[in-house]
């Protein structure tokens, strides 16, 4: 899977929606955060998305990497 690195901020990610932020990238940054925290012995994490329609499309695809 390509990842364009130019999605990365400082504090955040950002890009298009369906082209270069889509469900399959929330899933794969969902699992890379989970094996991070695992890691690091962390245990919990906050999620959140603004109210752009695509922000549940994106929050739910993100959980479901965390918890896989």
């Amino acid at each position: 899977m390509h990842i364009p690195a130019h999605i990365f901020r400082a504090y955040d990610i950002r890009g298009i929606v369906g082209q270069e932020l889509t469900a399959e990238l929330a899933y794969q940054l969902g699992l890379a955060l989970a094996h991070h925290m695992q890691l690091k012995h962390l245990t919990k994490l906050s999620v959140g998305r603004d109210g752009r329609d695509s922000g549940l499309m994106l929050q739910e695809a993100l959980m479901r990497g965390v918890l896989a």
